[in-house]
């Protein structure tokens, strides 16, 4: 849901611009508000999922996620898109929580982590066709009718959802009653949580920077027309399934804490030799290059992130998931937004993306692995109002 609602109308962003008498920052920021209403989403339906189970959270995100796709095709202005685009976030946000939920239903660690890499292999499907998908509607019609394919897609999915999702969490093991917050807040205190916290977010600034700048960078510096840019994205989508793939093929034998390092060292260094080959205006190929391994490498880090952060956590799985999907999202949304006010050029966009992929490292090296070596992980044990057990 997340790839389809950001990916598919990013070539139709310029059109876009031209067709509401709008800047290319605003046209931009209609991906950021998406962004920030699926960080702002799964904070609330984190809790939900928890409470309730989750296939019910999941199938009402679904259909009203459907909703709100076809409201953006008829907005008339910039005004209204922004409003309807966070709504579809927020929609989308509890079909997020509920699948990463469900995932530690079944397992942690390296089990999780091969699960929540086989589980992004299949959504990332999305950002290979999307953009492709998006690309060949735009010869045909506009950027409103990116929106209209993507409310027929939806519409299926959501039919799918109502037939096939099963519940993963029995009614014995939900939480009821209030709490939500104090829940939220205790696992944000966790030890050790708020090291995976930063990391996470460091992984959205690079990922969302790329997505939110990305297209009008190569627009406006290199000459990519839509559909060639299409084509990119696509090969990009395809290096983060590869990078997947890697990780759920050799994570239960090298374990999650050294794939981890690899992949940051990786997407680190392909931040730097991007944020260079801008910097000295290097032919395209040489910046797709670079962008093709930071992002192969950053696919392979985020599900071992994950992981490792949701080991301590059962019955809050839901919690702890949505505040790790809403601050990077949240992240996501608010630093490129901040960073296209500044401009939209590759200057901003590699600088941006190289002081998160340092930032990564850092926290590497100094909190994650002493902590993952020193085999510090304690069961979070926080029991808001009423719990069944």
């Amino acid at each position: 849901m997340g790839p389809l609602a950001t990916d598919l109308n990013l070539p139709g962003l310029p059109e876009m611009a031209q067709s509401l008498h709008t800047s290319d920052a605003l046209a931009a920021a209609t991906v950021s508000v998406c962004f920030a209403g699926f960080a702002l989403g799964q904070l609330m339906v984190g809790g939900l999922t928890d409470r309730f189970g989750r296939r019910r959270p999941a199938v009402v995100s679904m259909g009203v996620f459907t909703l709100t796709s076809a409201l953006c095709a008829l907005a008339p202005s910039i005004g209204w898109l922004l409003v309807f685009r966070f709504c579809q976030g927020v929609a989308g946000a509890g079909v997020q929580v509920a699948i990463r939920s469900a995932i530690r239903d079944y397992a942690k660690g390296s089990a999780a982590a091969r699960l929540y890499s086989q589980l992004s292999m299949v959504s990332m499907t999305a950002p290979i066709l999307a953009p492709i998908l998006g690309g060949t509607v735009l010869r045909f019609t506009s950027w409103r009718g990116l929106f209209w394919a993507l409310t027929v897609i939806c519409a299926l999915l959501f039919v799918l959802a109502l037939v096939r999702i099963e519940e993963t969490l029995p009614p014995s093991h939900r939480r009821i009653g209030g709490g939500h917050v104090r829940t939220l807040l205790a696992v944000a205190r966790h030890e050790g949580f708020g090291q995976h916290l930063v990391l996470s977010v460091c992984q959205g600034v690079i990922l969302f920077t790329y997505i939110t700048i990305g297209a009008l960078f190569l627009r406006h510096e290199y000459g990519v027309n839509a559909q060639t840019y299409s084509y990119l994205f696509a090969i990009n989508g395809a290096g983060m399934v590869l990078g997947q793939a890697f990780n759920a093929r050799l994570v239960t034998h090298w374990g999650s804490l050294r794939i981890l390092t690899g992949s940051i060292i990786g997407y680190a260094t392909g931040c730097t030799v991007l944020a260079i080959a801008v910097l000295t205006h290097a032919p395209l190929p040489l910046i797709s290059a670079a962008m093709f391994v930071t992002l192969t490498t950053l696919a392979a880090s985020t599900p071992n992130n994950l992981a490792l952060a949701m080991v301590p956590f059962g019955a809050a799985a839901g919690t702890a998931t949505s505040l790790l999907g809403a601050t990077q999202q949240l992240a996501g949304a608010i630093v490129p937004s901040l960073a296209a006010v500044i401009g939209t050029s590759g200057r901003v966009m590699v600088l941006t993306m190289l002081c998160a992929g340092l930032v990564g490292v850092v926290q590497l090296f100094t909190v994650i692995r002493p902590r993952a070596r020193a085999g510090a992980v304690r069961e979070f044990e926080h029991r808001p109002a009423s719990v069944r057990s």
